[in-house]
């Protein structure tokens, strides 16, 4: 577990020293932003994720056609709930670093992100049927996990109020309760975009 959290700083050390040298456009990109999406992992379990977005850093590039190309560098700070039903309630806690690229006039952006957080699990393991009335009290195991992923994806339209997202993740989910195994999955959102009041 600690080689994977070594690995996870060190990349984003070199992330954000790659990008020190580029031009820091300031007072640009200051929006105060919420997310909310379907949260599909291995795409039979199901449930929700809620997130905001903190802007660490943004820059401009001039494109061979001199057209302008925005980058931002942000965290996203998420807690989600999903469940595989009558078998195990999962609720998540993770940081999302994720880097953006806008080109000039485009309405999609495409985004990759590195994320690690935590996973607690109740797990279903035997139960009780009530013969009264058919019902089945169950009991439970609680299995924590660390959760490293890789994502990617694509955004519609930050520049507007209401705007909408696609990603895909691959990861670890790993514990020293059971045998570590991949966590990968999809999730579709909408983002609620509030303009910073400083903003022009």
């Amino acid at each position: 577990m600690k080689n994977y959290w070594l690995s996870f700083w060190v990349t984003i050390l070199l992330m954000t020293s790659s990008f020190a040298q580029e031009k820091v456009i300031p007072n640009q990109e200051k929006k105060y932003t919420i997310q909310v999406g379907y949260f599909a992992p291995y795409g039979t379990q199901y449930g929700a994720r809620i997130g905001t977005n903190i802007l660490i850093k943004h820059w401009l590039e001039k494109t061979k056609r001199n057209e302008n190309r925005s980058h931002t560098l942000s965290i996203t700070p998420r807690i989600g709930y999903f469940v595989n039903p009558n078998i195990q309630k999962n609720y998540s806690l993770d940081a999302n670093l994720v880097y953006r690229w806008y080109k000039q006039n485009h309405a999609i952006h495409p985004k990759i992100g590195l994320s690690a957080g935590y996973l607690n699990s109740l797990q279903n393991t035997d139960g009780t049927l009530s013969l009264s009335d058919g019902t089945i009290t169950y009991n439970t195991r609680t299995l924590n996990s660390f959760i490293p992923t890789i994502n990617i994806g694509f955004e519609k339209n930050r520049k507007t109020f209401i705007g909408y997202y696609i990603s895909l993740f691959y990861g670890k989910k790993i514990t020293a309760q059971e045998v570590n195994s991949a966590f990968f999955g999809a999730e579709i959102g909408i983002s609620f975009n509030f303009k910073n009041k400083n903003d022009e």
